[in-house]
């Protein structure tokens, strides 16, 4: 049995992202094949052409802005940088509820996308803020 390789415990936090970043793609991919576009229909509720690559475009966009404030290849025991980026993330995944009130199912699943982020952004910051509480308490045991 290997010992504990702190790398390992470094590639977490970048996989996560990476899992997030496929679940965005599968989510609007299944939003986009679940209500196809129909050019002649203007209404609420439907996809209109350009909604999958617009929508995707967005949401590269926020998870590179995500990436930029988790910096996740250097997370360690960081809460301040998920509670940075839950501060400005939360408003923007309400508003973006609120803007979808009428949009297709590709744009609903960026909303939901965007709103399933928060919990991941609180956990991460109760997660790390956890381990940074424990990993200063073994080394200073009067704290």
């Amino acid at each position: 049995m290997r010992g504990f390789d702190p790398r390992r415990i470094r590639r977490v936090p970048v996989l996560w992202m990476l899992l997030a970043a496929a679940a965005l793609v599968g989510m609007l991919v299944q939003g986009h094949l679940r209500g196809p576009v129909d050019p002649t229909r203007h209404e609420y509720g439907v996809n209109y052409p350009g909604d999958l690559t617009r929508f995707l475009a967005m949401g590269a966009f926020e998870l590179l802005v995500l990436t930029a404030i988790l910096r996740p290849w250097s997370y360690h025991r960081s809460p301040g940088r998920a509670l940075l980026a839950l501060v400005p993330w939360t408003p923007w995944a309400l508003f973006g509820l609120m803007i979808c009130m009428h949009c297709g199912p590709t744009g609903g699943a960026l909303a939901l996308w965007r709103l399933a982020m928060v919990p991941a952004l609180l956990a991460a910051a109760v997660v790390s803020g956890i381990g940074l509480w424990r990993a200063r308490r073994t080394r200073n045991p009067r704290i």
